[in-house]
């Protein structure tokens, strides 16, 4: 699924779809305002006292009610984001007609509950997701070094194998930090997986070409690291794909508070049908990388509702916690879909607390398969 990539294929669709769909709901909201403007005034008040009381999302001990979330619809075959418009010109008046026909005409709002995973008796065999405590040994000021991102993966090491006896890492996938000066804001209220569940589908679309040309003074150094991560790919490629696992980290990091504003949610993967419930999406796009802008295309997952589907977070994580989830099982047989959402108990004084700051990676395993 991920053959061409390279050490940054995974979560460009989460850093980018909570950005499309704020632009698709900005579009969409100018419209819905030009018809309700045909209204009386009387008439649109009316509607939204309505629409608020019926929709409304509460907490009751832990757990967010009522929240409604976009999906895919059920008749959706495939989803894309060509990019978001940068002006007033040809290449943005494309991608705002793409916004409208490719993402926002097949979205609609579900209501969902985000039930409180630390109140109930969960198996990561069974959800594919856990919460372990967690302690850097490096200063979390200093997460981008890549030294102290060497430390994290060595301390991590021994969780891998305690979930997955005799796993085998195979390849990192690099590292995303959210929130604070500089970084890329949290994903909210965008459900998806991160790599599409189907290898040969993704192995034809996915595109990183443009890594290999603009990095190719790094390419062309055999001491250099951009030749290490080709030769480390060109291993995974030989893996069987029945014996490889996708996981995902994620935690608060130089928080003086918890968790209070943008949670991470997790769908119980035993409840999520990886044929029914997804479909895929395509990403085109470019982004900054090391100071330089690449262009790149991904196959992504979006999600469909279902009634049985079960979402779960952890309320008020700290600097201390790891959450460790599936982003692809062996065979594509279980996944975790995922997206941050406001949780309604947050200060509405900004002011008061600190927002979410977190960091995220992710790995490919081999697992021994294990027989009957």
């Amino acid at each position: 699924m991920h053959s061409c990539s390279l050490e940054v294929s995974s979560g460009f669709y989460e850093r980018y779809q909570g950005t499309a769909l704020v632009g698709g709901a900005a579009i969409a909201a100018v419209a819905v305002g030009l018809y309700l403007f045909k209204g009386s005034k009387k008439q649109v008040e009316e509607k939204q006292q309505k629409k608020q009381q019926t929709t409304t999302c509460i907490e009751v001990e832990g757990d967010v009610l009522n929240y409604k979330l976009p999906f895919v619809k059920k008749s959706t075959k495939l989803t894309a984001f060509r990019g978001m418009p940068t002006g007033f010109n040809w290449s943005s008046l494309k991608k705002c007609w793409s916004l409208y026909w490719d993402i926002i005409r097949h979205l609609e709002k579900k209501t969902v509950n985000f039930l409180n995973a630390r109140t109930r008796d969960l198996e990561f065999n069974q959800t594919g997701f856990t919460l372990v405590p967690f302690k850097e040994e490096f200063d979390m000021a200093e997460w981008e070094n890549e030294e102290n991102q060497e430390t994290f993966k060595k301390q991590v090491e021994p969780i891998i194998q305690k979930l997955f006896p005799g796993a085998e890492i195979v390849q990192w996938t690099g590292f995303i930090f959210r929130g604070g000066e500089g970084q890329n804001p949290p994903a909210v209220d965008g459900p998806h997986l991160d790599a599409y569940p189907d290898w040969n589908k993704a192995k034809e679309f996915n595109n990183y070409d443009d890594y290999g040309k603009v990095f190719k003074d790094e390419l062309d150094n055999p001491d250099g690291k951009m030749q290490k991560k080709m030769e480390q790919w060109k291993e995974f490629e030989k893996t069987d794909k029945n014996e490889l696992h996708y996981i995902g980290f994620w935690k608060p990091i130089q928080m003086a508070n918890p968790v209070l504003d943008f949670p991470l949610a997790l769908m119980d993967a035993s409840t999520f049908d990886v044929k029914d419930d997804c479909c895929p999406q395509e990403i085109e796009m470019s982004h900054l990388d090391r100071g330089k802008r690449i262009s790149f295309k991904n196959l992504n997952g979006a999600i469909k509702y279902s009634e049985k589907q079960r979402w779960y977070y952890y309320p008020e994580m700290t600097n201390e916690e790891l959450l460790i989830f599936t982003h692809l099982a062996a065979d594509a047989s279980h996944a975790n879909p995922h997206t941050s959402f406001t949780h309604p108990s947050a200060p509405k004084d900004a002011s008061t607390f600190q927002k979410r700051q977190s960091m995220e990676s992710r790995c490919y395993i081999r697992v021994p398969k294990i027989e009957n």
